[in-house]
């Protein structure tokens, strides 16, 4: 299966890549829409939404979610997601709202917490157990065309990364079985990847649909990962509204994806 959940003392679940989470040190999770359902409605918790459009909401549950995870003395970065290729280098903590434009986050230091928002878009955890470092990247399909997971490798090597250290995560997002695209997309999909007709499906009556984690793939292949060092959790964020906002579906909340190093291993 790859993935795991938890829960948060508030009620909030949480998912992340199983084998992370009994080992470290990583610290990650996508923070979900689903709630404990144990819990008379009345003592329901505050709901997860971490849409960046409503910044006082946003600053409050997210400092809710660091004291839930005893982390409350860390850092925090994120950026305002352009579909771009920037990625960040040990970025400065965020304090107010003057955010910097980036859809990639690394570092190499503890205690640094990073994150993205997504809705049917790919957040993609990065783990380099060597160097070592992490990362996290938001992935649509601009930024998929673009590259952004070959920039946030790029500055992986930079920093003088072996890439067959490195492991990937592809969290949930929108799946090949409905995404569907118009022609603008294929086209620029087309220009990227000239190997790209394997990642879309045709049907008659419905269109065309992209698998966006399988070019995310192809991406991280072509920077020389291997099978093994890829994990997609292929969980579609459109097919399952209890568990994930989405974009597609009229949703206008986000989910939130973070990573961090943890000082030492877990257990």
């Amino acid at each position: 299966m790859g993935y795991q959940w938890w829960t948060l003392n508030n009620g909030w679940y949480l998912l992340g890549y199983d084998r992370w989470l009994q080992q470290g040190p990583v610290l990650h999770g996508l923070v979900t829409r689903r709630l404990q359902p144990t819990l008379p409605r009345w003592q329901w918790p505050e709901a997860p939404d971490f849409s960046l459009k409503k910044s006082e909401d946003f600053q409050r549950r997210l400092g809710l979610l660091m004291d839930l995870l005893d982390i409350a003395d860390w850092g925090v970065a994120y950026a305002a997601q352009v579909h771009g290729t920037t990625v960040l280098w040990n970025p400065s903590p965020v304090h107010g709202t003057d955010l910097p434009e980036a859809d990639g986050l690394m570092t190499d230091r503890t205690a640094l917490l990073l994150g993205v928002t997504v809705a049917d878009c790919i957040p993609i955890w990065i783990y380099d157990r060597a160097l070592p470092a992490v990362g996290i990247v938001h992935a649509g399909w601009r930024g998929t065309v673009r590259g952004v997971l070959e920039a946030a490798l790029d500055a992986l090597e930079a920093q003088g990364s072996d890439l067959s250290q490195v492991e990937i995560v592809l969290g949930p997002s929108i799946q090949r079985c409905c995404y569907a695209v118009g022609l603008d997309v294929l086209e620029a999909v087309h220009q990227a990847y000239p190997d790209w007709a394997p990642y879309v499906v045709e049907r008659r009556s419905q269109g065309w649909f992209l698998d966006l984690v399988g070019l995310n793939i192809l991406q991280a292949r072509r920077r020389g990962l291997r099978r093994a060092q890829i994990h997609p959790l292929r969980l579609c964020t459109y097919c399952n509204g209890s568990w994930f906002f989405s974009h597609r579906r009229g949703d206008a909340g986000r989910l939130l994806a973070f990573i961090g190093r943890l000082p030492r291993p877990l257990g």
